[in-house]
């Protein structure tokens, strides 16, 4: 790969852990969000995915040749009672992207799409990639709307690339809602975890390693013949089941949470990822043991002065 890659929304929990590893691995890349990373290892831009002549400036100083679009409001917890912002965001942002990749003649895009594209699905049975994408609540109807729009600049040969069905990402730098975390602080701090329910609730939590080397691979994959591919842990466990494995990293953690699922929560069955390990290569490798005991180091320090 002669050009640089840019990693948009390079400040977030993913973005950040990408285009670092890119850097570290002697790639050149360039990462944009809008508020720029600080203490970056790569170059890092403050501008807005809708701004289309920073876009320009962008991909014209750095001779940028592929994206990792990671750009955006990053999950259903974020602005879910303000709609338009999400859409205008998610949606015109990637068409913002595309638009401006297309005209610069940039050679493969990356779109961080989610499992919540699927909405509700059979229980009984693994969601593959031909699952019908049943979203309908904003954030995921955003992640929709964005994979239609990378498949029409895929397919009109604009530029080459898919979109990767992301499970639900723990590990340092998160900021949004994560149980995992509050667990794991909980535990560090001594206080009890209480939850009125949720312990059914299926969760598949993957640490951002793991997505970032999906990433990877879909970066620099030789063809990518799937318009789309889940990266994922390649099952899922109950919160309950969650629960355990922190206790079993921090044998201290008072966790306390009641049956059932989370009220209003879509039920799905487990995300398949057979089809990115026949294509990509990819499967999961940390544990949620090892996971959670390196997410608890790095939270210590800063649990101890909360």
């Amino acid at each position: 790969m002669s050009g640089s890659i840019l990693v948009t929304g390079a400040n977030g929990l993913v973005g950040f852990a990408l285009a670092r590893r890119l850097a570290a691995e002697g790639h050149a890349v360039v990462g944009m969000d809008l508020v720029a990373a600080k203490d970056a290892p790569f170059p890092a831009i403050a501008a807005d995915i809708n701004d289309v002549h920073a876009l320009y400036r962008v991909l014209k100083a750095h001779g940028v040749e592929t994206i990792v679009h990671f750009g955006g409001i990053s999950g259903p917890m974020v602005a879910n009672d303000r709609p338009h912002h999400v859409f205008t965001v998610n949606v015109q942002g990637t068409m913002t992207l595309c638009a401006a990749a297309a005209g610069f003649g940039v050679r493969r895009v990356v779109f961080a799409s989610s499992r919540a594209a699927y909405g509700p699905q059979p229980v009984d049975r693994p969601v593959t990639e031909a699952a019908p994408l049943n979203a309908y609540d904003p954030y995921g109807a955003s992640k929709v709307a964005g994979e239609a729009i990378m498949r029409g600049y895929v397919a009109g040969g604009r530029f080459e690339g898919t979109s990767l069905r992301l499970g639900t990402v723990y590990g340092p730098r998160r900021a949004t809602d994560c149980l995992v975390r509050d667990m794991l602080t909980d535990a560090l701090k001594g206080v009890p975890t209480r939850l009125p329910h949720g312990g059914d609730a299926m969760r598949e939590y993957i640490h951002v390693d793991d997505i970032v080397e999906g990433v990877v691979r879909a970066l620099f994959a030789e063809t990518l013949p799937r318009h789309a591919y889940n990266i994922g842990p390649g099952g899922h466990r109950t919160l309950r089941e969650i629960a355990d494995i922190v206790r079993q990293v921090l044998p201290a953690a008072d966790i306390e949470i009641g049956s059932g699922p989370f009220p209003g929560e879509d039920a799905k069955g487990p995300i398949a990822c057979e089809a990115a390990a026949a294509d990509l290569g990819f499967a999961a490798r940390i544990g949620l043991a090892e996971g959670f005991a390196a997410y608890a180091a790095w939270l210590k320090p800063q649990a101890a002065v909360a």
